[in-house]
């Protein structure tokens, strides 16, 4: 009788016999640390805005917190030594007459914050090294061009004193911060915009809106580069660039309201490279990436936990490595540059909860755990400096470049990258835009790609709102006929003379300037302060100003006149 075998005998024999692979990585045993009690910040009014940002901003010198305001918008500064509980009164930043819906830190000065607003305005701040001793209420510039609320800031990646926003009218506007002018405006959103990132060398930015289209787009041109159906679910999406300019994570929800996240390839979107579901809660998701280890930790705005994933460049993209948990539930999280980290206790990331209940903000260390206190080289590769690779007019011109990168062991620079010209991130072989085969997404591609679609339009003077109760004064009466060009010193009779007419009328009031004047009436920078009454521009006094007159008004005495008018009004109206 022959003797039977069963299956399951066969299959162990079978499965003693395969290979057994752990996968090698560096990062497989990460874990999170949350700092002493004592290292708290306590006693913080945090925002309770339902907006879908962070509320909060770090450096390796301060931290920045959104807060509740009463009639207007504040937050607030604390050097990042001062932990403990925080004084009710504390000293912060106010001067929005609407609540601040994010807070960004330039990357390239520490001292210095960007902050939009509810009441449609983008400014800029100067913190002092100790900190703030009162309430800061002047900014170093305030720049007016959105005509809704502004929702989103990131500072550009590598160029200084480039900012970009995206406001609730719809349109991403890249600011010149020095010279408070816009430099390219981005109108091809149809809807509200939720999420936006610079690639590594600025020369691209990406974004989600609530058209459920995600876009990529050539900020100089302000054309889009790509576009393509991203998560279909009705909630916020959000999206960051993996380190370069082919890989985008974006996160969001599915149709069934399924948390998810998606890696794509920016040269074929036709579909992501991977989808990943995650769970059902209702939080928007908010990734956050470390190009140096290439880690991706994704936070769910309400839980009470941290997802983190090591990314690779083939199949799967991605491997799940572990989470950190807490019963607290989070409101918003901020993020220290790499710069900023403790390498020696082999800290990768530093993260600052803020808590949805309590007023805390928590300190959280991502660790690599290691026995040797030396320095490790193998995590610390040379990250991204504070100095700023290109400046905004070699950036507008053409040029790209990645950041300057230092040593994380004794901060020296270590790599100076090279210039190139700008060049389309896509080959040859593909098209300008890859999408979905759907007929309404055609159809909406191909009306993005109509002439005219992407036309720059001209900023005009802020218009009177319930967020902003002001009436634009009437511009005084000028001579019938302006000097001629020729004349230097009527010219500058001609302008004192407005000069003196608009301080007659006794309106000495606090006022910015605004872009509108800028970019409609000079080509040169003008200083721009907080505090100051109606006059005239040293550039203006000089004549300077006066002698930039448009080509096309130059041999018609009308049009020259009206531009007289035009322009003088805008630059008394600006002083606002």
């Amino acid at each position: 009788m022959k003797e039977t075998v069963k299956a399951s005998e066969v299959a162990k024999d079978a499965s003693s016999e395969m290979p057994f692979f752990v996968r090698s990585s560096k990062f497989r045993h990460v874990y999170g640390s949350p700092v002493r009690d004592d290292q708290y910040y306590k006693n913080i009014n945090i925002t309770k805005n339902a907006h879908d940002a962070t509320f909060c901003a770090v450096n390796p010198k301060f931290l920045a917190v959104v807060t509740e305001a009463a009639g207007g918008g504040a937050f607030l500064v604390l050097p990042l030594s001062q932990t403990g509980r925080i004084d009710i009164n504390h000293p912060r930043v106010t001067g929005h007459r609407g609540p601040v819906l994010d807070i960004k830190w330039n990357p390239f000065n520490d001292n210095e914050i960007a902050s939009c607003s509810d009441d449609g305005t983008v400014k800029i701040w100067h913190i002092p090294d100790a900190g703030l001793e009162e309430n800061l209420d002047e900014w170093l510039v305030a720049l007016h061009g959105h005509q809704r609320r502004v929702g989103f800031l990131e500072w550009h990646p590598t160029a200084e004193n480039l900012l970009l926003s995206a406001g609730f009218d719809h349109q991403c506007i890249l600011w010149n911060v020095e010279r408070a002018e816009p430099v390219s405006i981005v109108t091809c959103h149809r809807d509200n915009i939720q999420g936006m990132t610079w690639s590594k060398d600025g020369a691209l930015f990406a974004t989600t809106c609530k058209d459920k289209l995600l876009r990529v787009v050539d900020p100089r041109s302000a054309r889009v580069a790509v576009c393509c159906k991203g998560h279909q679910g009705p909630k916020s999406s959000k999206v960051l660039f993996l380190g370069d300019n082919q890989h985008l994570l974006t996160t969001g929800f599915s149709r069934t309201s399924e948390r998810q996240f998606a890696v794509w390839d920016v040269r074929d979107v036709s579909k992501p490279l991977k989808m990943e579901g995650i769970d059902s809660s209702s939080g928007v998701l908010f990734p956050f990436y470390d190009c140096d280890t290439h880690v991706l930790f994704i936070a769910g705005k309400g839980d009470g936990n941290i997802r983190y994933y090591e990314m690779v460049e083939d199949r799967p993209y991605f491997h799940y490595l572990s989470e950190y948990k807490s019963s607290s539930p989070q409101r918003g999280l901020g993020m220290m540059p790499k710069r900023g980290t403790d390498v020696t206790k082999c800290e990768i990331v530093r993260f600052f909860k803020l808590h949805a209940s309590d007023g805390i903000c928590e300190p959280i260390s991502m660790i690599v755990p290691r026995k040797s206190e030396i320095f490790q080289e193998d995590i610390y590769p040379d990250t991204a400096g504070a100095t700023p690779s290109l400046t905004a007019d070699e950036w507008l011109s053409g040029q790209n470049r990645d950041p300057i990168l230092i040593s994380m062991k004794d901060g020296a620079i270590t790599l100076l990258p090279s210039i190139t010209t700008y060049r389309a991130m896509l080959d040859e072989k593909a098209p300008d835009i890859i999408p979905n085969k759907t007929p309404e997404l055609d159809a909406l591609i191909e009306q993005l790609q109509q002439p005219g679609a992407f036309e720059q339009p001209t900023l005009d003077v802020p218009k009177s709102s319930y967020r902003s109760p002001w009436t634009a004064p009437e511009a005084p009466k000028l001579p019938p006929t302006p000097p001629e060009r020729g004349d230097s010193s009527a010219r500058l009779a001609f302008v004192q003379r407005l000069q003196q007419e608009a301080s007659s009328n006794g309106r000495k009031e606090e006022r910015t300037l605004s872009a509108a004047f800028v970019t409609r009436t000079s080509s040169t920078p003008v200083t721009l302060k907080k505090t100051q009454s109606i006059k005239l521009e040293h550039d203006s006094i000089s004549g300077e100003t006066l002698d930039d007159t448009p080509r096309d008004a130059d041999d018609d005495p009308e049009q020259q006149e009206d531009w007289y008018n035009g322009g003088y009004r805008a630059h008394y109206v600006g002083l606002r």
